[in-house]
């Protein structure tokens, strides 16, 4: 049999934790109003049952003892989960989500998924996270359930009838290098048999059971894996090798010539994709709002 796990009771640790900041009973009598020998009462029928001296009354005010003290400061971590628990339980029943997880594609970049958070944090309360996935890593993750919504290239993988999809546009690829790598100085740089004599800078996959993909990288070419698509233009800028980067992504470093594009690598179309069951109102307004922010970003580019 399973033994059942001890509880604090919360009205006894609000009580506490008033009367800690108020300094008086009678204060906070009046901030709960309640008399002040209820609240006596409850803390002493607390003190009996756990065995310890929460106030210390020899003076001519009860003062919190050292043990109180530790009551108070833990029963607040309490009360604030049980405040937070009410709180989603009542966004639930209203058809706001507590939480959802969106995922995006290295390729996509940051900003619009941070444009989303900024721009839900005033409508709702919903907690908005981010991850950046990679490849097949953020296609695992909403098949999986892990994901709510996903901003990602189009898969090459046949999907369930439990995601919906959507093309919203596409971003060009290009082929790049830092503005002294040697590639620049070859007859044919996109060649395969020249791009097979270069170091390629590859972002890792981040699926972890799905099979993982990899792109543009040739048979038996030296590779750098990196964890991230900032990473990659980090490697490429240090001229540690090649590779290809979303133009949307890289049109300061063009600008400024610290990258020089090669080529044209492919044209990627870029789609939004979701979960269909549980469509609350946080993801519903998140789908609208995230098609939004890309075309008003795509119109800045």
């Amino acid at each position: 049999m399973k033994t059942l796990k001890k509880t604090l009771p919360l009205d006894t640790l609000q009580i506490l934790d008033v009367l800690q900041r108020e300094g008086t009973f009678s204060s906070a009598s009046a901030q709960l109003n309640r008399s002040v020998s209820a609240l006596s009462y409850q803390i002493q029928k607390l003190e009996d049952e756990l065995g310890i001296l929460i106030l210390d009354r020899s003076g001519h005010r009860a003062v919190f003892t050292q043990v109180g003290q530790m009551l108070v400061d833990n029963g607040r971590q309490l009360l604030e989960g049980s405040d937070e628990v009410i709180n989603q339980i009542q966004r639930f029943s209203s058809g706001w989500e507590s939480e959802l997880l969106v995922s995006y594609d290295g390729i996509i970049g940051q900003d619009v998924v941070l444009s989303l958070v900024s721009e839900m944090e005033s409508e709702c309360s919903t907690q908005l996270n981010v991850q950046e996935d990679i490849l097949s890593g953020g296609w695992e993750a909403l098949i999986s359930g892990k994901a709510d919504i996903l901003i990602s290239s189009r898969p090459s993988i046949e999907l369930p009838n439990t995601i919906n999809l959507k093309a919203i546009s596409n971003i060009e690829m290009l082929w790049v290098a830092a503005k002294q790598s040697p590639i620049l100085a070859e007859q044919d740089p996109l060649s395969e048999s020249t791009r097979r004599d270069y170091t390629i800078i590859a972002v890792a996959d981040t699926a972890q059971s799905a099979p993982k993909t990899t792109k543009n990288i040739l048979s038996n070419q030296k590779t750098i894996t990196v964890s991230s698509m900032n990473s990659k233009l980090a490697a490429i800028q240090r001229n540690l090798g090649i590779g290809t980067l979303p133009r949307h992504l890289i049109s300061k470093e063009l600008e400024s010539g610290s990258l020089v594009e090669i080529g044209h690598a492919r044209t990627v179309d870029v789609v939004l994709a979701w979960q269909v069951g549980n469509m609350g109102k946080a993801k519903t307004l998140a789908l609208k709002k995230l098609e939004r922010c890309w075309k008003e970003s795509a119109l800045e580019r």
